[in-house]
C-alpha cells in the first residue's frame, strides 16, 4: 500500500500519522496484506516506534473478523513480535465453540512472554470451559524490558559519526 512507505520516514511525526492512516484504511479485503507488512516492518523499525506499531497491529488482529481461517497464525505472530521487540507479557483470550448455528469460533487462549509462547489452549473445542495456566517470571520480564530501554537510550545518546575522505 502507498502509505506504508511513510512508516520508514526519518521524521517521527510522519511515521506516526502514516501508521494512523494505515490503521484507518484496514478492511476485510486488505487486512492480511497490511498486517503482514506491518509485522515485517516491526522487525526492522526503530525501538521508539515499536510500541505504537505493536499496539496498532494487536488492535487490527483483535478487531478484524475472527471467522477467517489462518487468523490464529496472524495473532500469534503479532503477539510474539510485540513481546520480543518490547519485552513483556501478552495474555489473549477469545470466545471458543459454536454459536448454535453456522459459526464456530476459534479460541486459542495464549500467554506470550518476551517473544515465547509459554501457554496455549486448543484452537477449536466443544468444551464449555478451557483454562490455560502459565507461570511467569516477572523479574525476567522486567529485566528484558529494562535492557531494551537501555539499548534505546544508548542509541539516542550516542551521535552517529560520519567520516569523510578528502579527495
Amino acid at each position: 500500500m502507498l502509505f506504508t512507505v511513510y512508516l520508514q520516514d526519518s521524521d517521527a511525526y510522519i511515521r506516526k500519522r502514516a501508521l494512523e492512516l494505515v490503521y484507518l484504511l484496514v478492511n476485510e479485503s486488505n487486512v492480511k496484506s497490511l498486517t503482514k507488512e506491518l509485522i515485517e516492518y516491526l522487525e526492522v523499525s526503530d525501538q521508539d516506534f515499536k510500541g505504537d506499531l505493536t499496539t496498532k497491529i494487536c488492535s487490527i488482529v483483535e478487531n478484524e473478523s475472527h471467522h477467517q481461517l489462518r487468523k490464529l497464525d496472524l495473532r500469534l505472530r503479532a503477539f510474539i513480535g510485540a513481546t520480543h521487540s518490547c519485552g513483556g507479557v501478552y495474555m489473549y483470550s477469545n470466545h471458543q465453540g459454536c454459536d448454535g448455528g453456522r459459526l464456530y469460533y476459534d479460541g486459542c487462549s495464549c500467554v506470550v512472554v518476551n517473544g515465547d509462547v509459554v501457554a496455549q489452549g486448543s484452537q477449536f473445542s466443544l468444551k464449555d470451559v478451557e483454562v490455560v495456566v502459565a507461570q511467569i517470571d516477572l523479574d525476567a520480564c522486567n529485566k528484558q524490558s529494562r535492557e531494551l530501554q537501555l539499548i534505546l537510550t544508548e542509541r539516542i545518546a550516542s551521535p552517529v559519526m560520519k567520516t569523510f575522505k578528502k579527495v
